[in-house]
């Protein structure tokens, strides 16, 4: 920014805050993170198996009072309504999966911007291997190093 004369107060601040916002935009530990959309999105998946398990575990038990004395009759509705419920549960799992899997890039924990340790290209030049024709002396280094 230039100025005529000496800048105000002000603007000098200003003039701060603007390249302050540049450094930020650019900083790779600045990146918007997915993790706490992932996080719940993974404790919804696993609370509906959860109640399935639990569902099924009630269901079991319903079978194990039946087979102790328990009015088969008492039991046969309320396991019928169970049987119903876990199958409304389970029709859960497959719009789940199909949200997993078409919003990966949300509900994973993956980065939305660059992050700390992204590679950077100039190391990544600098880590790839030899060519296969080139050659090499009998301890693994490159010939005419050290």
């Amino acid at each position: 920014m230039a100025w005529r004369g000496s800048p105000s107060m002000a603007e000098r601040l200003k003039a701060l805050q603007v390249r302050d916002s540049l450094i930020t935009k650019q900083d790779p530990t600045t990146a918007v993170s997915t993790a706490p959309i992932a996080q719940l999105f993974n404790d919804i998946d696993r609370t509906v198996s959860d109640l399935t398990t639990k569902m099924n575990s009630l269901i079991h038990l319903l079978d194990d009072q039946r087979a102790a004395g328990i009015d088969e009759q008492t039991l046969v509705g309320l396991q019928m309504d169970m049987k119903q419920l876990e199958m409304a549960t389970l029709s859960i799992k497959e719009p789940l999966s199909m949200i997993k899997t078409k919003h990966a890039s949300l509900v994973q924990m993956q980065p939305l911007g660059p992050m700390s340790g992204a590679p950077d290209p100039m190391m990544a030049s600098q880590q790839q291997q030899s060519p296969m024709n080139m050659p090499t002396d009998m301890s693994g280094g490159m010939a005419g190093g050290m």
